[in-house]
């Protein structure tokens, strides 16, 4: 579904996003996001959620063609009037700590997830399987993600963009540092030439 999704800049209530399932679960999660702002109900002062480094929240991207992100900084964002355990069982348990949708009760505050990756769900034999393997989250590499949580006032509503903008720039220093020091570390370990003597013994 985000696949076939079209990108765009969408608003909405903070308790829109929840759907009560019958069974409370997880739920709201929006992959290849961003950004995301959380204002008060005039839109005036809020906060700023901006993704630095990631690739859309969702499965890692084995190739650059495959990034979900289409290159720019993305990650999978929520947020809920309930603390997330209220859509989880009891730890070490199947029990659900709230057992019916209808049970839940919203909070006096909210609540924000921020993922840097996620596996894809089952459902090919009624749920009784795992996901298919290309759907799962592995091991094999490190997953590497990072995000700006930015406050605004009425005052600098209007500078949003730039505060996006800002955020972009930072990310991208952050990336040249990070290569910086790769190649640095890469140029000042020792190495050792390959010779006939290594083939012999």
């Amino acid at each position: 579904r985000c696949g076939s999704m079209q990108l765009g800049e969408w608003s909405s209530t903070v308790a829109q996003q929840t759907h009560r399932y019958v069974r409370p679960q997880e739920n709201g999660n929006k992959l290849d996001t961003r950004w995301m702002s959380l204002t008060d109900g005039a839109g005036k002062v809020g906060t700023l959620i901006v993704p630095l480094l990631g690739d859309g929240g969702g499965i890692p991207a084995r190739t650059p063609a495959q990034s979900y992100s289409r290159g720019l900084p993305a990650l999978s964002l929520q947020c809920h009037h309930f603390d997330l355990e209220d859509f989880d069982c009891e730890e070490n348990t199947n029990v659900p700590r709230v057992r019916h949708g209808g049970e839940l009760r919203e909070r006096l505050f909210t609540t924000i997830c921020v993922d840097g990756a996620q596996a894809g769900i089952g459902g090919v034999d009624s749920w009784g399987s795992l996901p298919l393997m290309h759907y799962r989250l592995t091991l094999k590499s490190p997953i590497r993600w990072a995000f700006a949580i930015q406050p605004f006032g009425a005052r600098n509503i209007n500078k949003l963009p730039s505060l996006l903008e800002k955020s972009r720039k930072e990310q991208e220093k952050k990336q040249m540092e990070l290569h910086r020091s790769a190649e640095a570390t890469r140029l000042s370990s020792p190495t050792r030439e390959f010779s006939p003597e290594d083939a012999a013994g």
